[in-house]
């Protein structure tokens, strides 16, 4: 699913006057507005009105607008007023509002701008008697271990719950492969990335000199989806990305000049990805129509291929690694959040509501596709995970790599620091020299 690019720290407001640009931090634009979002309240204490927001996506959607009509009908004290934004524009509407004091009392966000959110005393911490328990410990039993892992800070929670909780695989067409002369399906355990990218160069397709066919793609023009492929990658070799001590990028580092000149090879010595071909928002809609022999992506992947061509034949695989390398994918979420400035009132009933989001993960998967972190059981009694493998096989192969997962770098700079590597990662595959590319991906981060 492709996710929004910032370019720079979007927890900022930026306003002009007199033909001039000023940038108000968030944290001082929120001390600002306080005291009057402290004196509006929530109405009588039988009344409560919230809003709520998340990224624009048609399913989930139909989902929310459903469910919160069942929460008002069981809930009548409660209204709920519902937005959502198309995924380009969502993020810097949500960092403006919050900014300018009128943000929405419960949203969602990415595990990746949870360190602003703190930095800026924007989340509520979770309310655990909503939950009906009382302490930490036991709210992170509801959920997957480590599942919620960057929304936990010292004895607090600050999150009610994952609304797309995502682990990368990998997904090829099994008939490209027996076209190449390869073996048609690719092993339970993950294959090196050395042989995938032989098998992804014998996939590839061109025609009367123009590309037809990439054996591989990835949304490579997308900053955020350029840490979530590249990372895995560094750690496997046992590097990082980013030192979060220090608070600085590692882009020079032996393991990122590696993982760089392989994803260089990948295109010139291999001829499996031609950035020509590739255009913004494509890859899901490549695969399912046979463009591309293998891509990246999360579980949400099948249902969005199925709605591409119902016909398209694929399978899933482990996320590959490098020879002799430690086995690790990228894990991600999208979460659900209570504004900090909301009063007491709002903030209780928020988290209820949210309770309520979160305890339908049978409901998101069969009409999103978005496996959730909270445990629970169907009706009839069956764990969700096993429900959620046999509605969906490939779901089998991302089970198996949660195992694996480890969530990205936390930084306040993050998307600073997520920008300079996907540009590195352009010039790269644009053929430029990988260790002068990230040189000046280092001092961009750094700026």
């Amino acid at each position: 699913m492709a996710r929004p690019q910032h370019p720079s720290n979007p927890l900022t407001k930026t306003t002009t006057r007199r033909g001039f640009v000023r940038t108000v931090g968030l944290g001082a634009a929120l001390g600002a507005v306080t005291p009057l979002l402290q004196a509006c309240g929530s109405g009588s204490s039988d009344e409560v009105t919230l809003t709520y927001w998340t990224h624009q996506y048609d399913p989930a959607i139909a989902v929310n607008k459903r469910l919160i009509k069942e929460y008002q009908k069981k809930n009548p004290g409660v209204r709920i007023t519902y937005d959502y934004v198309p995924h380009a524009n969502y993020e810097q509407k949500l960092f403006t509002a919050l900014a300018g004091g009128s943000g929405p009392d419960v949203f969602w966000a990415g595990d990746w701008l949870v360190p602003q959110f703190l930095e800026n005393n924007v989340l509520a911490p979770v309310d655990y008697a909503a939950y009906g328990v009382e302490s930490k410990d036991e709210f992170l039993a509801l959920f997957e271990p480590g599942s919620l892992d960057p929304y936990v800070k010292g004895d607090e929670v600050f999150t009610g719950g994952l609304s797309e909780y995502e682990v990368f695989s990998l997904f090829y067409h099994p008939q490209h492969l027996a076209e190449a002369g390869l073996p048609e399906t690719l092993p339970d355990e993950p294959v090196t990335w050395e042989k995938l990218a032989q098998y992804a160069g014998k996939m590839a397709k061109t025609k009367g000199g123009k590309r037809v066919r990439d054996g591989i793609e990835w949304e490579v023009n997308n900053n955020v989806w350029s840490v979530l492929i590249i990372e895995p990658m560094v750690r496997q070799l046992g590097g990082e990305l980013f030192d979060e001590k220090a608070g600085k990028p590692l882009f020079t580092s032996p393991e990122v000049t590696e993982v760089l000149q392989f994803l260089q090879d990948l295109g010139g010595k291999h001829q499996a990805i031609d950035p020509g071909f590739y255009t913004p928002n494509s890859v899901t809609q490549f695969f399912a129509e046979e463009r591309v022999s293998m891509n990246i992506a999360g579980p949400y992947q099948p249902s969005l291929i199925e709605d591409t061509n119902p016909k398209a034949e694929y399978q899933a695989a482990p996320l590959p690694v490098f020879s002799g390398g430690d086995r690790t994918t990228t894990m991600y979420s999208w979460a659900w959040f209570v504004n900090a400035q909301a009063d007491e009132g709002k903030q209780r009933a928020a988290w209820e509501f949210v309770e309520f989001l979160t305890s339908q993960g049978k409901l998101w998967w069969d009409e999103v596709r978005y496996p959730q972190a909270r445990k629970g059981k169907t009706k009839g009694g069956e764990d969700i995970n096993e429900y959620r493998k046999k509605t969906s096989p490939s779901y089998a192969v991302a089970l198996a790599d949660y195992e694996y997962g480890r969530y990205q770098f936390r930084s306040t700079d993050y998307y600073k620091i997520a920008s300079a590597l996907q540009r590195a990662q352009s010039r790269v595959l644009q053929g430029q020299d990988v260790a002068a590319v990230l040189q000046k991906a280092q001092r961009e981060a750094e700026s």
